[in-house]
């Protein structure tokens, strides 16, 4: 038997907790049950705490879930199993599951599966691209292995980074691709609508917005910036974020196009502090409210995350633009 246990919005897991059980040997015969997550459960007495932490990575067939969920065996009394001490439970648990991330898979009677189905492993560096993946996979929730790129097994054709590895031997390379991959196996893009409102953003971001903010010479050297100038790609983003009722891209929450999208845009105060967006204030805002998030500073860290916030609010008050929409609270 493996426990789960009930998971309300914004509240933390501990062990301590009442429990429900899952009885293995009957859900094994069943096909219509996720077996990765079975495999994963019979092993639960050789695998960190942290593999049955709150995450979206169990993101398996619906039909699988409810399937799973529905031969829950509710019970009153704790389980007899447990996988760590309550105070390293509940620490680990402050520290994986983001309080930001509501979207995680329901299962029958609003409990959450407590179960972290990921292998990931990402190939990057903090000088590259990377840490826009890494931003994005702290927003869904996913636990993953960091490899610098000379590490044995990189997939990258080209031995660049990122580059990833999922389980079953899935390899990824482009940063774009793997956004797009990660977001439809667990961001919930499980349907051809929600890939389409989200893809053209990714695509923009590497194919159009990328050139615009940072201009190469043949070497593939950065001489320059186009954001020293005035674009047409970054007016019309101004323009459309300006007559937007969202905060975000793609409907009224944050998603992967974001991660796309402003990822680009927050590398011109790290790599152009003399170049000022406040001529879009719009953007600026944008830039803002995008920085604030907690999974971004995680990404790129406390000391750049701070520099960035801080120019994006100079950008604005060069001018006299108030952060429109939810900020979050900054320093």
């Amino acid at each position: 038997r493996i426990s789960i246990g009930p998971l309300p919005s914004l509240s933390l897991l501990t062990w301590e907790e009442s429990h429900l059980a899952l009885d293995l040997p009957s859900l094994s015969q069943d096909s219509s049950v996720c077996q990765v997550c079975l495999k994963m459960a019979s092993a639960s007495l050789a695998m960190p705490t942290s593999a049955f932490l709150p995450s979206q990575a169990c993101m398996h067939n619906v039909r699988q879930r409810r399937a799973l969920a529905s031969r829950v065996l509710r019970s009153g009394a704790a389980s007899t199993s447990r996988f760590a001490s309550p105070a390293s439970s509940r620490s680990r648990t402050r520290r994986h599951f983001s309080a930001g991330n509501p979207s995680l898979p329901l299962l029958t009677g609003g409990y959450r599966l407590a179960l972290q189905c990921s292998a990931v492993t990402l190939y990057g560096h903090p000088g590259t691209r990377s840490p826009l993946v890494d931003w994005y996979l702290h927003e869904i929730g996913i636990e993953y292995e960091s490899k610098m790129p000379n590490a044995p097994g990189n997939p990258h054709p080209f031995g660049q980074v990122p580059a990833l590895i999922d389980e079953g031997g899935v390899k990824v390379f482009e940063s774009g691709a793997i956004l797009l991959y990660l977001g439809d196996k667990y961001g919930g893009l499980d349907t051809p609508d929600k890939r389409a409102a989200v893809t053209k953003w990714v695509i923009w971001a590497n194919s159009s917005l990328d050139p615009i903010l940072f201009k190469e010479n043949d070497q593939g050297k950065v001489i320059g910036t186009g954001a020293s100038g005035d674009p047409k790609g970054l007016q019309r983003l101004e323009a459309l974020l300006a007559d937007s009722e969202s905060d975000f891209l793609v409907g009224d929450e944050f998603s992967v196009a974001d991660v796309a999208v402003a990822s680009y845009l927050l590398y011109v105060p790290q790599f152009f502090p003399k170049i000022s967006m406040g001529k879009w204030p719009s953007i600026s805002s944008y830039m803002l409210r995008c920085a604030g998030r907690p999974a971004y500073e995680k990404a790129y860290g406390a000391q750049t995350t701070e520099h960035v916030r801080k120019t994006c609010i100079m950008y604005m008050s060069s001018k006299g633009v108030a952060p429109k929409g939810k900020t979050f609270k900054l320093f």
